[in-house]
């Protein structure tokens, strides 16, 4: 026997102020990318999905600034002794670089090129500046061989983002009258740096490569040439969460990593990878990232960043948007809660997102999505539902507002004669 139902059409609430939305159009794909138009992002055949925030709830909490929404437990910052073994051997060799570039500055015996005359006077520096950053490469001493000498090299580097010195080393770098230093000498970072940015809550860490690999420098002659980072970039659990494939939390750190070679500090934009992560307090939303790009540069942005509607972060000037630094998700898969899983035991609802932010203030973005769950597959304790649409507000971390709108059909009688 057929039974009635009943269809209820509902815009639900998420804690916050609500999401307007009307009907679904055919063919439209789940989370189709936001329009430059951020009060309309998404359209279908018979009205537009419109975000429209309730005017009449406060949420003070909402209007923290971001130092006070995270707290303040920073990472260790400079050489993280507890990657290093041993200890006395990175200590003795940031002692001699120091030693060496002190006594080169002291005496100013600077060159602009390395010959055979310049290496009878040890040490002997070469600095060159790029970008407002000075690179020092110090001789330490020479040895004679019969073919040709081997030079032992310091480099300090001093961060602009924190005033911590980096150390570089290499011995055995083959040196001949001929041809001065054969090849691109490489010079390898002591020990693993940490830098800390985004209001303490974000690290970068230079590996070290005194393994065989790692951080370095190359030089010539001429001195520095150009840097090979290998780094990891981790997040303060304050910010993110790892999660695994069943939407569970993990310990630990979210830690992302990138391999990248530059010839200026100041111009460090890459490509990097970031494992699956959920915002914190904000439980069993997930995120896969797809393509997504640190900028740590003040030269330049991401390529085609897309900053959200009147965004402020206290890095970025208005007339000076470059100085901004974070991170860009240019796409991403965001999945939801367990509570919406469907019928056909494909795992949790998920759809695409763009366009979001890392930086000092936070996780930052607004992710729309339609079409997520008809209603022959959706299941709410029996009661078949629908997902039309969905919209989340993220801004600093905080949920600003949210919710989605669809049907509950409820079974009222057992009677073919239809509810009216």
């Amino acid at each position: 026997m057929k039974q009635n139902i009943l269809i209820i059409t509902l815009s639900l609430l998420m804690q916050l102020p609500i999401w307007a939305a009307a009907g679904t159009g055919e063919g439209e794909k789940t989370g189709d990318k936001k329009t430059e138009n951020k009060e309309a992002a998404v359209t279908n055949t018979s009205s537009a999905f419109t975000y429209t925030p309730a005017a009449t709830r406060q949420f003070a909490s909402l209007e923290m600034h971001a130092e006070e929404v995270l707290s303040q437990i920073a990472f260790e910052e400079g050489v993280i002794w507890e990657h290093t073994d041993p200890l006395d051997s990175v200590q003795h060799y940031i002692n001699k670089a120091r030693s060496v570039i002190g006594k080169i500055r002291e005496t100013g015996n600077f060159v602009k090129q390395l010959d055979e005359q310049s290496l009878f006077d040890l040490p002997v520096g070469i600095s060159k500046t790029i970008g407002n950053i000075e690179y020092t490469i110090g001789i330490a001493s020479m040895e004679l061989k019969t073919t040709h000498a081997e030079l032992e090299a310091y480099m300090e580097f001093t961060t602009p983002q924190n005033g911590k010195t980096l150390t570089f080393m290499a011995k055995g770098i083959k040196f001949t009258k001929e041809g001065g230093i054969v090849g691109d000498a490489s010079l390898v970072l002591v020990a693993d740096y940490g830098i800390n940015f985004n209001a303490d809550k974000t690290q970068l860490i230079l590996k070290g490569g005194m393994e065989g690999s790692g951080t370095f420098i190359t030089m010539d002659c001429d001195g520095f040439k150009e840097m090979g980072i290998d780094a990891e970039v981790k997040f303060s659990r304050d910010m993110l969460v790892p999660e695994n494939a069943n939407g569970e939390i993990q310990e630990g750190n979210v830690t992302g990593s990138f391999k990248t070679q530059l010839s200026d500090w100041n111009d460090l934009v890459v490509q990097i990878s970031l494992p699956d992560f959920q915002v914190t307090k904000m439980d069993g939303v997930g995120f896969s990232v797809k393509d997504a790009v640190f900028d740590f540069s003040d030269l330049r942005n991401a390529p085609a960043v897309k900053f959200p509607e009147n965004y402020e972060s206290t890095q970025m000037l208005p007339d000076n948007p470059n100085l901004w630094r974070g991170f860009y998700l240019r796409e991403l898969a965001v999945r939801l809660p367990s509570q919406f899983e469907t019928k056909d035991g494909t795992g949790r609802t998920s759809f695409e997102a763009y366009d979001l932010l890392i930086d000092n203030m936070g996780f930052s973005g607004t992710v729309i999505a339609k079409n997520l769950i008809n209603a022959d597959n959706g299941d709410m304790n029996g009661w078949a539902f629908s997902i039309d649409s969905l919209g989340i507000e993220i801004q600093a971390n905080q949920l600003k507002q949210a919710g989605f709108n669809g049907d509950i059909i409820i079974p009222i009688a057992d009677d073919q004669t239809p509810f009216t």
